[in-house]
């Protein structure tokens, strides 16, 4: 799984540019079943089935990570950044970052301000600029207005197998899918479609709209959430060895949420409730609206500094976010 999870959060992927990301997993699901991509670049796998009029069964994770896209490309050699997705920009100052392209992958730095500048933080979204040590004709040469950059992975493998990365939301959940569809892929008494959507971060497009292609009568979005720190609140936040974070809420379907919870004691799987007070902010809420609707579940794992370079998760959540999913499959069946 560390392996798995390390290779995922090196892949790049800014919303609306996954198909490098989707690239190499098309390598990792080719022996587990056939594979489409949509018109907004999801990818769905389709494991076979040998039951006729078997229920359709979605298994989803978005691969899109948070970034910036290239606004400008100043004279003095410079690119001034618009922020992809929610980036924590509070984290980001002085860091690495990567743009790839048809022209290839260039590293570069996020500027930061001098120690002893008068000018202090905050820094605003429009005074976010990119340092690639290239001239304004090498700039022009090899980049384009609306390229993605992104952080790249940093993945440290951390005591009691907790993991630190970018990119984990939602690569985690991604690593999840796919050890559910090698936990699957020989089950063949259900349509099993694992989705790998596109645009999570924007809005949530490609899950809604590769949900209307699948048209699944069951789906399960797995996602990540937010995980106790000093600095949070301990009645809005899980500490970060909960285990599986089982969804509730009135969006979702409370019978699908009872299953997984019943599967999860019957199975020694750890687990806690997560209640939600309306839509989920995952891509749940696009799956279960598509078409004519899906009965729904969300399973998320517990995640520290959303949304920054430094993301942590605990890896056993998400072998067991694999297992819980698997033996629910088995159970709707």
């Amino acid at each position: 799984m560390l392996s798995l999870l390390k290779e995922l959060t090196d892949l790049p992927g800014v919303s609306g540019d996954e198909i490098r990301a989707h690239d190499f997993l098309k390598e990792k699901l080719s022996h587990i079943g056939r594979l489409e991509t949509t018109a907004l670049g999801s990818l769905l796998c389709y494991l076979p089935c040998e039951k006729e009029n078997a229920p359709v069964i979605m298994l989803e994770a978005h691969t899109d990570r948070i970034g910036f896209s290239v606004r400008e490309i100043r004279e003095d050699g410079f690119l001034a950044l618009s922020r992809c997705g929610g980036i924590d920009i509070r984290g980001v100052l002085g860091s690495e970052v990567v743009l790839t392209n048809d022209k290839g992958a260039f590293r570069g730095i996020i500027c930061s301000l001098n120690e002893h500048t008068e000018k202090k933080l905050p820094v605003q979204v429009n005074e976010l600029f990119a340092d690639m040590r290239m001239t304004k004709q090498q700039l022009d040469e090899n980049i384009k207005i609306g390229d993605r950059l992104y952080l790249p992975g940093n993945f440290h493998a951390l005591l009691n197998n907790n993991v630190s990365a970018s990119a984990l939301d939602d690569r985690a959940g991604c690593a999840a899918i796919i050890r559910a569809g090698e936990l699957l892929k020989d089950f063949k008494k259900a349509n099993i479609v694992l989705c790998f959507s596109s645009q999570e971060e924007v809005g949530g497009a490609g899950a809604f709209t590769a949900a209307g292609i699948i048209n699944p009568d069951y789906a399960v979005a797995v996602d990540v959430s937010f995980a106790f720190t000093p600095l949070e609140d301990k009645n809005e936040t899980f500490p970060l060895t909960s285990g599986i974070l089982i969804g509730y809420g009135p969006t979702i379907s409370k019978k699908f949420s009872n299953l997984m919870v019943e599967t999860a004691k019957e199975n020694n799987i750890p687990y806690k409730e997560e209640v939600m007070g309306g839509s989920t902010g995952t891509d749940a809420d696009s799956i279960l609206s598509s078409g004519s609707g899906a009965i729904t579940a969300l399973l998320s794992i517990g995640e520290r500094y959303m949304h920054t370079p430094v993301e942590i998760i605990n890896s056993d959540d998400v072998e067991n976010t694999a297992v819980l999913i698997s033996k629910v499959v088995e159970k709707l069946i």
